[in-house]
C-alpha cells in the first residue's frame, strides 16, 4: 500500500543528527563553494558545519563536524587573529 508524502512527512523521523543538507562543489547546483566554504550569492557568509560533510558517515558526526569548523577557521583569510587573541591581565 503506497503511502502520501503527507503521511511520510507526519510520521517518519530519524534520530540521526542532520548532515549533508548545502550541496557543496562547483557546479550551477551547488549552494556552498568547497575551498572557503562559502554560500554563494552571500558575501561573507560561510558554512562551518556538518551540513556541508558531501557523503552521509555511519558513525556521529561530531568529529567530522570539529574537523570542519577547524578547517574552516585555518583558512580564514580575514584579519580575525587579533580579534582571538586570548589577552591576559
Amino acid at each position: 500500500m503506497p503511502r502520501s508524502p503527507i503521511y511520510i512527512r507526519g510520521h517518519c523521523t530519524t534520530l540521526d543528527h542532520a548532515a549533508s543538507t548545502c550541496r557543496t562543489g562547483t557546479d550551477d547546483l551547488a549552494i556552498v563553494d568547497p575551498k572557503p566554504l562559502q554560500v554563494r550569492g552571500i558575501k561573507g557568509l560561510h558554512v562551518a558545519d556538518a551540513s556541508v560533510i558531501p557523503v552521509m558517515i555511519s558513525g556521529n558526526v561530531r568529529t567530522s563536524t570539529i574537523l570542519v569548523a577547524e578547517c574552516a577557521a585555518a583558512c580564514d583569510p580575514g584579519p580575525s587573529a587579533s580579534r582571538h587573541q586570548i589577552r591576559t591581565a
